[in-house]
């Protein structure tokens, strides 16, 4: 897991629990403090609880979570350029398209200002 062998980013993982069950994750981190962003990713959903609202909610709660414990602008995360559904989530959730590209993954950025 990323979040153990990259210890230069200090990323932190968090679940989502309906209940007892886990049903979600989101890994937070490589914050860059002197341009004011961090990093949202590996936000997921089980495919099972998909279509019950708890993404929105979810992804509601780590924005909250952010903006109350870091000193942070913006949240910037990436999405594969094949996944639509993907990024019609996060523009319905307020995250813009950058245009730029994610070299390392190929990916599109995507921020979300606070």
């Amino acid at each position: 897991m990323e979040s153990v062998y990259d210890k230069e980013h200090h990323w932190y993982c968090y679940g989502l629990y309906e209940e007892e069950t886990p049903v979600g994750f989101v890994m937070i981190g490589a914050e860059n403090k002197e341009e004011r962003y961090i990093w949202l990713d590996r936000f997921m959903i089980d495919k099972n609880a998909q279509g019950k609202g708890l993404g929105g909610a979810f992804l509601d709660l780590v924005v909250k979570f952010i903006a109350k414990h870091y000193d942070v602008a913006e949240i910037v995360l990436s999405v594969a350029k094949d996944n639509p559904k993907a990024m019609s989530f996060y523009q319905k959730y307020g995250f813009d398209k950058t245009g730029l590209i994610d070299p390392e993954f190929d990916e599109e950025i995507f921020v979300y200002k606070l």
